[in-house]
């Protein structure tokens, strides 16, 4: 995608300024090597610091040049445009032509003497690293070239012509121009002379192969003759997978380039037409893995790599070619791998790539480091068949950049560029010493992935790391390493969260264990844009790393991120089971599958503990029988897998005489952890009880009432009595409930009791809890299992959560206060959820009315109506949910004083209104 909308447009690409200029897009080869990748040797330092350039885009062209830096370090800002014509070996000229110091005719003279004769260079002027590839400064005078003087121009096109074009031409003079740049520039006259040029034709017909047999260009026809074999090659590859190719005889140039420059394609212009120079020598080239040596595998990959810029050439418009300078040099690198795929020069790109993977994938050197976009496309979006790069190319036009083809492409393969992304920066990841069976075909020869924007360790020092920002730009991605502290020996789970500001940015976890096994783990995002990770037993000899990778296959935006990591609380869980004589069957299940549920524990962290208790009812009639009891404790806090079974298997089914039970008085027990230890200060306090039947509500003997165990709940460990004095009884007022650091209630629902799941869903809801139904015995354990789930979620730190929850009324609601509403009129009720939207779940949100006059009437059923569940509706653009409440439906009278309540994640709200005629 081009920086702005002016440059996607046909009017922006077309009045770039190459009129007059022969189009030139080339391919040069760095020298650079990777640091890791076997069998290759370590470069050196400056070959790896020296980005390639990419090639401008038609808007690019238009202005001048500004200076740009020669390096970025890894995650700093980019200040180089997308696809603008750059080199380091420019810099300093591009420094003084925007200083004012040079006039444009001095600076594209100077240009043009750094690709024929730097040697008439001023010493400031002349370059301190190897060109490696000068078609960036070809294009980059291109650009420029319609805004100097006509005697300018008309030099410069001469000399960009083909050697053959200019012996038939009358070499131009630089007359009327002065200055040091012009008298410089006058020493490439004479330079094409008499020399003898001898032309090989290959015997398909395909090329003319020049060459020279004296002065600096000399070479033999034994070399030209092995050239035109390998372009014979690329002519033969290209053609059978239908590519539009040239005319032929296509024209190639051996030539003394010098060292580090492969060759250069051209696509001809005023005085010439397309043509390849290539170098006469190779010696110097890094290191491949040709059989036949170094030198003979640079040939080959240049003769695929240079004709395959002549294939685009005959594929794309100018104005096209011009804006997909990345693409070209990418496309084309992958295209020598495929033509001569055991040679592998591609490797010597990869570290460049690999330290700027924060960087936009069209901003990253000259584009060849970034060949393996297109091995992704190749290996896991057609499989295996790399004609998927013309798919791409195909797709390219005036008004469809690369980036927007290649996401059209994916889109008719099931995915899209935000998809195929996130699966890019996840393969590059796992490379090197993290190589492992579906991803790159290669990746164990790539260099190990290091380019991280953080390193952070987690345990006894530092349990978390919050807020941690990350603004990813378009086609890029950030990779974050959470590792264990060395004094992290006890398995505590961790929980990974994340933040996205919207669906562009996706974000995957990537766990190692030190036996080699890879747990990779997409981050789940909810309508809010959060989601989180669990990983579990997080200790230093049981995780090698955590890698969080978000990726952002945005076209043309960044994506900012905000992620948190924690090390969970230890968790305490008591295990509360009704064993009244209903529950035989259910029973009889979780005692089958208590091992295993153990062991899903287990397999979290190694910090737990369970309890186990019970309840059945009052042994007095007509509540339950002589045999009976409100709560018995079975076993204390263990970790001890066989005491934990042996435990459970202890408890039978029986009594019960009326359908209530001693819910309240089993909850007080465990709340209280009478006869099971004492819950540690720093544990998350979870009980997960379970049960077919509702409460005694207040229940007899003991007054307790729901909303006196909710507050026992809150306040658990910190010495609250087991049968508190009954508050109030009063629903809460507006506000927040705040983070429970008490007890958390997960209820199973067993059966389809409405009393049982309405009061199970307050008592979980007002904890903080979450309530989970099981139809029959046999959806119990499934329910056990999502229950500790969500237990286990409990125990990592709570998410901050905005304040101010409150309810919000449609007409025909009045005052005054307490609002009034008319019998005949239905209300819309109107709640918002803010940031605390992350716990929302179908069934973890209620709408409460009760009867304010009878709340504390203890013979009384107060409540009017319940909605909770599917019932209610979300709109999660506006962040609310809403309920209509037709009190005509409840044969309601006037004057009734009614209590809505609101309950949901970490919320409660509540306001009073009166029903009128």
């Amino acid at each position: 995608m081009r920086s702005s909308l002016f440059a996607r447009s046909r009017l922006g690409r077309l009045l770039a300024p190459v009129l007059g200029a022969c189009l030139v897009l080339g391919a040069g080869f760095s020298s650079a090597h990777p640091a890791t990748a076997a069998p290759l040797p370590t470069a050196p330092a400056a070959a790896l610091a020296t980005p390639k350039a990419p090639l401008p885009s038609a808007v690019a062209l238009a202005a001048p040049k500004a200076l740009l830096p020669t390096a970025v370090a890894p995650g700093g800002p980019v200040t180089k445009a997308p696809d603008q014509a750059y080199h380091p070996a420019t810099a300093a000229i591009d420094a003084d032509l925007s200083a004012g110091k040079l006039s444009l005719d001095d600076a594209l003279l100077y240009k043009l003497l750094l690709l024929r004769s730097q040697a008439g260079l001023p010493r400031a002027y002349r370059p301190t690293v190897s060109l490696h590839d000068g078609t960036p400064i070809v294009m980059d005078i291109t650009a420029s070239l319609a805004k100097a003087s006509p005697t300018v121009q008309q030099y410069i096109q001469y000399w960009l012509a083909s050697p053959d074009a200019r012996k038939k031409l009358a070499a131009p003079t630089l007359t009327g121009v002065r200055g040091p740049a012009a008298d410089a520039a006058r020493s490439l006259l004479g330079g094409i002379g008499a020399l003898a040029e001898l032309t090989y034709t290959t015997p398909a017909g395909h090329f003319a192969v020049h060459y020279y047999n004296s002065g600096t260009d000399t070479s033999t026809l034994a070399y030209a003759q092995e050239l035109g074999g390998y372009f014979e090659q690329s002519w033969s590859y290209y053609s059978g997978h239908g590519y539009s190719l040239p005319s032929s005889p296509f024209k190639v140039y051996v030539k003394d380039l010098g060292t580090g420059l492969y060759g250069v394609a051209y696509s001809g212009g005023i005085f010439s037409d397309p043509y390849i120079e290539v170098n006469k020598n190779f010696a110097w080239a890094p290191p491949n893995n040709d059989p036949a040596g170094t030198a003979k595998g640079a040939m080959k990959v240049t003769a695929a790599h240079e004709f395959f810029h002549q294939v685009q050439y005959a594929t794309l418009s100018g104005p096209s070619r011009a804006g997909e300078s990345w693409w070209l040099e990418s496309t084309a690198t992958f295209m020598e791998d495929e033509v001569f795929d055991y040679v592998n020069d591609y490797y010597n790109y990869l570290p460049t790539f690999y330290s700027n993977t924060n960087r936009s994938l069209d901003t990253i050197g000259g584009g060849y480091e970034t060949v393996l976009i297109n091995k992704l496309l190749k290996e896991s979006y057609n499989g295996g068949n790399a004609d998927v790069v013309k798919d791409v190319m195909n797709g390219i036009g005036l008004f469809t950049s690369a980036e927007e083809s290649m996401n059209a492409v994916l889109t008719g393969k099931g995915a899209n560029m935000k998809d195929g992304f996130q699966r890019f920066a996840l393969w590059n990841l796992m490379t090197g010493s993290r190589a492992g069976g579906g991803y790159y075909a290669e990746a164990a020869q790539y260099p190990t992935f290091s380019n991280f924007q953080g390193n952070y360790t987690l345990g006894p020092a530092n349990a978390a790391h919050r807020n941690i920002t990350a603004n990813v730009p378009k086609l890029a991605a950030h990779y974050f390493r959470i590792t264990p502290e060395a004094a992290q020996t006890v398995g505590k789970s961790m929980t990974v969260e994340v933040q996205r500001a919207s669906d562009a940015g996706l974000a995957t976890v990537v766990v190692r264990r030190p036996s080699g096994a890879t747990e990779v783990t997409p981050v789940t995002f909810g309508a809010d844009n959060k989601g989180k990770v669990k990983v579990n037993k997080f200790k230093a000899s049981n995780v090698t790393e955590v890698v969080l990778v978000m990726s952002n296959g945005d076209l043309s935006n960044s994506q900012s991120f905000t992620w948190s990591a924690s090390l969970d609380k230890p968790l305490d869980l008591v295990f509360l089971i009704d064993t009244t004589g209903s529950m035989w069957d259910d029973i009889a299940n979780v005692q089958a599958a208590t091992a295993s549920i153990v062991d899903t524990l287990d397999h979290n962290s190694e910090d737990w503990r369970v309890a186990v208790a019970q309840y059945k009812d009052f042994p007095v009639y007509p509540y339950g029988e002589p045999s009976d009891f409100p709560y018995q404790a079975a076993l204390a806090f263990s970790n001890n897998k066989a005491g934990i079974v042996a435990a459970v298997n202890t408890l039978s089914a029986s009594g019960g005489w009326d359908w209530p039970e001693a819910v309240y008085s089993g909850l007080m027990g465990a709340i209280t952890t009478q006869g099971l230890g004492a819950w540690r200060p720093d544990a998350h306090k979870a009980i997960i009880m379970m049960g077919d039947a509702g409460p005694h509500d207040p229940e007899p003997f003991t007054g307790n009432t729901l909303f006196s165990v909710v507050a026992a709940a809150l306040s658990a460990g910190v010495g609250v009595s087991s049968t508190p004095a009954t508050p109030a009884a009063k629903t809460p007022d507006v506000g927040i409930m705040g983070t429970n650091n008490g007890a958390h209630i997960y209820s199973i629902v067993i059966g389809w009791d409405s009393d049982a799941y309405n009061y199970f869903s307050q008592l979980s809801h007002q904890t903080e809890g979450e309530v989970f139904r099981a139809l029959n015995a046999s959806e119990v354990v499934a329910a056990i299992l999502n229950a500790i789930g969500s237990a286990s979620d409990g125990a990592s730190e709570p998410p901050s959560c905005e304040p101010g929850a409150k309810l919000t009324w449609a007409a025909p609601l009045f005052p005054p206060d307490p609002y009034h509403l008319r019998l005949a009129d239905s209300l819309d009720i109107k709640f918002g959820y803010g940031d605390c939207g992350r716990f929302i779940r179908d069934e973890s949100v209620m709408v409460l009315i009760q009867d304010q006059a009878t709340m504390n009437d203890p013979d009384a059923y107060p409540v009017v109506a319940w909605v909770y569940g599917h019932d209610i509706a979300i709109d999660d653009g506006a962040r609310q949910y809403s309920v209509r409440f037709d009190p005509s439906r409840y044969g309601l009278a006037a004057g009734t004083t009614l209590h809505i309540s609101v309950y949901f994640g970490e919320r409660l709200a509540g306001q009073a209104l009166v029903v009128t005629e």
